[in-house]
């Protein structure tokens, strides 16, 4: 399984950073970058299985779950101190 110390990520974590900050949708972002490793396995596997058609379209699929994920996690963090606030303020 890979981790975010994986170097064959660096670049594309760093990419993946400057596609999420973009401020408009109509802002483009070149990312040239190699996949080594087990996200290289991984994006040929999908390729072989026919779920993604290109190595594009799963570091797209792949930047848009890993935003979702942590959007989620930031959502369940901000809710965890609402109502750690609301604890407090109601049981001093």
């Amino acid at each position: 399984m890979w981790s975010h110390s994986d170097p064959g990520l660096v670049p594309f974590c760093a990419s993946i950073m400057g596609i999420i900050l973009g401020k408009e949708s109509s802002e483009k972002l070149h990312v040239k970058c190699t996949l080594t490793g087990e996200p290289a396995r991984i994006v040929l596997e999908l390729k072989e299985r026919g779920i993604v058609a290109s190595v594009r379209e799963a570091v797209v699929h792949g930047i848009l779950a890993f935003y979702e994920k942590t959007s989620e996690r930031d959502l369940k963090k901000a809710q965890a101190r609402a109502s750690l606030r609301l604890q407090e303020e109601n049981y001093p």
